[in-house]
């Protein structure tokens, strides 16, 4: 007997559809998570390190005072003064007191700055007179000259600061002759005094 292809039902049910999968509900109801991404998972480069400030200048030391250490001095012999002028002390009389009276290095400095003087500024007393004061601001100070420093404030109308400046400069000797006008009364004022050396 032939088989015969056996006839489709076309009364038995049809096959249910085929259901996809579907993911379950993200949490709260949202969007379900996206996959990490491989980028999520490599470390950020550390940023540099921020450059430290710059610190300030250091101060520059202040300048040294001059000591009673030896010092070459200038020779007072080519300091003259030029024809037609008479001042009080002649200027190379007046650089052998520097020599005399002052700290090495403190006469250093008042000789090479009456050396640099022009030939009017020579016969200009108060010229010399700067040059000497400009040396004796430059000594450091001396403690010993305390004492008569006290009694130049009363005596000379001086005060202790003004009085150590002009007296520190001095050698022991300068100081021995200053203390003695001091004791007198310093007729022409503590300056006077160192003026008077000669």
């Amino acid at each position: 007997m032939p088989d015969y292809e056996a006839e489709p039902d076309y009364n038995a049910p049809n096959p249910p559809p085929h259901r996809r999968h579907r993911r379950p509900p993200a949490p709260d109801g949202g969007a379900p998570p996206a996959p990490a991404s491989s980028l999520a998972l490599t470390s950020a480069p550390a940023s540099a390190p921020a450059p430290a400030p710059a610190s300030a200048p250091a101060p520059a030391p202040a300048p040294a005072c001059l000591d009673t250490g030896a010092s070459p001095i200038g020779d007072c012999s080519k300091i003259k003064a030029p024809a037609g002028c008479f001042p009080a002390l002649s200027p190379a009389k007046k650089c052998a007191t520097f020599k005399a009276y002052f700290d090495p290095k403190v006469a250093a400095i008042a000789v090479s700055c009456m050396a640099g003087l022009t030939s009017t500024q020579v016969c200009d007393s108060s010229q010399i007179v700067a040059c000497s004061k400009g040396a004796l601001v430059q000594a450091c100070t001396d403690p010993s000259v305390a004492q008569v420093c006290q009694i130049a404030a009363t005596k000379c109308k001086a005060s202790a600061a003004d009085c150590s400046v002009l007296l520190s400069g001095l050698n022991d000797d300068g100081q021995e002759k200053v203390a003695q006008c001091v004791a007198q009364g310093c007729p022409g004022g503590l300056f006077g005094c160192v003026d008077a050396l000669k």
